[in-house]
């Protein structure tokens, strides 16, 4: 029986085909341009946001890759990075897709007509040829990590800052806490950014055909006016230079924009589908005020839960791209990913950081892949406040107390911890890492001894947590599609659909408790500033990523 949309499919194939002849010639280039955010998998949006949107997805050029790898009258691929923003798993994902055409005996052409830094040159590694535009610059300058500390300023004004953590490698406090970088952040950040500058030699090296040691010196001496002297480009021209300079058998390249191509060369829809439930930003219980993406725990609860109802979906993929968050909230989402796990194959996608809170809600999958540059791990428990009594000291404000409970004001920002409340906060805190590790331990089925000392609040490259047993395969989303359809004993392809929450979803817990608001307030509001891992992939842009966590 045919669904509508094989039937509407069905019904518009003639139409295409005489659209698809009068579209292409032989030896024809589909022409894709990329400029701006580039994401694995595009959510739905609301109508309003539509027109706005200017990300492209990884799912979208990897459709077009293998409709592309299919047509005998398509010679290859030409992609013109404008803008590039995107985070390193996600670049490595890209550089992929762009591999698997290069495999299919296409043609993949790269256009950088405003240059290049260490991301677009990795992803543009992948490409049988390189052109910059003119004037442009090449700038392969490696990674690096920037980090700053205040302990001095709020020293000078008079703020105290208390920060619990258990994990000697849970650093998110640090940069209020110290005035310098820490041993074990040092080292985390160290192993972090090794993987990431090898990958960038090494794809450079195998792209252009350089030796390994040339392309580290040639990364060393950056940047590059003269590029194509250096053989990181093979030529340079404006954009209305490009079909004479992919000009084929004497005649200009004829190129036909992606967007056209693919509405004439659309394949039929896939009866059988996976769904795909986002966990995108920092896990919170409520985000009444958020700036930028948060995963909130209803909607996540209230998609898993559609998931697990909706008859004509076979498995899901969990695609997390969070540095983690409240306790609460990824203890809820990790419940309900477990119910799910009971009647359907689940499968964790690691996009560009799942760390912490982000670990936990994987946890409870049937398997976990991830990019070899994702960030992961840092299971470990984070909490503190900002003590203002110096500074309200000195600003001449006094504070009256009227309490009830000895422990009544503990958390107030008017005046430090006692010994017996530290004592207390740590015993809190303690019993919050032991659930943690417990949580992974039963999710990998190791025991948590062994899990304890992978924890402790490092964060891994997914390179390195695939070696010490955190992440089951390494690869993109295709590879956790292969991996859910071996699990659902499926040997055909699969489509999927992104499962967005109904419109009633549940009420979350009001927080119970001065521990747990001390340990998510550092998540919710401190995040930004304590928890930043900035992993430099390229000159002009930098990639940021979460190091700690919201909490956990």
């Amino acid at each position: 029986m045919l669904t509508w949309g094989r039937w509407r499919y069905a019904f518009s194939a003639p139409f295409r085909a005489v659209r698809a002849r009068r579209l292409l010639r032989r030896g024809s280039f589909v022409s894709l341009v990329i400029d701006g955010g580039v994401v694995e998998l595009a959510e739905p949006l609301p109508w309003w946001r539509r027109k706005r949107a200017r990300s492209i997805s990884i799912a979208g050029i990897r459709q077009l890759c293998s409709i592309i790898g299919r047509d005998e009258r398509v010679k290859g691929l030409l992609v013109e990075i404008r803008s590039l923003r995107a985070g390193a798993a996600t670049a490595t994902s890209l550089r992929r897709v762009l591999l698997g055409l290069k495999e299919n005996q296409k043609t993949v052409i790269v256009y950088l007509p405003t240059g290049a830094g260490s991301r677009e040159m990795l992803v543009a590694s992948a490409a049988h040829r390189i052109i910059m535009g003119p004037q442009a610059t090449i700038s392969p300058l490696g990674v690096a990590v920037e980090t700053r500390y205040f302990r001095r300023t709020l020293d000078k004004i008079g703020v105290l800052p208390e920060i619990f953590a258990r994990g000697e490698f849970k650093t998110a406090g640090e940069s209020l806490a110290r005035d310098s970088m820490s041993a074990e952040q040092r080292e985390q950040v160290g192993a972090i950014l090794d993987v990431a500058n090898d990958e960038l030699i090494a794809a450079l090296a195998e792209g252009r055909g350089l030796a390994v040691d040339e392309v580290r010196a040639l990364v060393d001496r950056g940047p590059y006016r003269a590029a194509q002297e250096r053989r990181l480009v093979d030529a340079v021209g404006y954009d209305d230079d490009l079909p004479q300079l992919l000009q084929t058998q004497k005649a200009p390249a004829h190129l036909v924009d992606a967007g056209p191509y693919l509405s004439a060369r659309r394949t039929a829809p896939l009866s059988k589908r996976i769904g795909v439930v986002h966990v995108h930003g920092p896990i919170v219980s409520r985000a009444p005020l958020a700036f930028g993406r948060v995963a909130v725990d209803e909607r996540i609860i209230g998609a898993l839960r559609r998931a697990r109802e909706l008859r004509g979906i076979a498995g899901v993929i969990l695609l997390i791209d969070s540095p983690g968050g409240g306790v609460l909230a990824s203890d809820r989402i990790h419940h309900e990913v477990l119910r799910l796990a009971e009647k359907k194959p689940v499968v964790a996608y690691f996009s560009n950081v799942a760390a912490s809170g982000g670990y936990y809600v994987a946890a409870g999958a049937h398997a976990i892949v991830a990019e070899p540059t994702t960030l992961t791990g840092s299971i470990g428990v984070v909490a503190g406040h900002l003590v203002l009594a110096p500074l309200l000291d000195k600003l001449g404000i006094v504070t009256e107390l009227v309490k009830r409970g000895a422990r009544a004001d503990m958390m107030s920002a008017s005046r430090p911890l006692d010994e017996g409340e530290r004592e207390a906060m740590t015993r809190e805190i303690e019993g919050y890492y032991v659930d943690f590790v417990n949580v992974v331990a039963r999710g990998r089925h190791r025991p948590a001894d062994e899990i304890e000392k992978l924890a402790r609040g490092r964060v891994y490259s997914g390179l390195e947590a695939h070696r010490v047993g955190l992440v089951d395969h390494l690869g993109g989303f295709d590879v956790a599609i292969d991996v859910l359809r071996e699990k659902m004993k499926e040997p055909r392809a699969v489509g999927h659909q992104v499962i967005k929450p109904p419109r009633t979803t549940p009420k979350p817990p009001e927080v119970p408790g001065p521990f747990v608001d001390a340990i998510d307030a550092l998540g919710g509001r401190a995040a930004r500033d304590l928890a930043t891992l900035a992993l430099g992939l390229g000159s002009r842009e930098t990639v940021l990523a979460w190091s700690g966590l919201l909490g956990i």
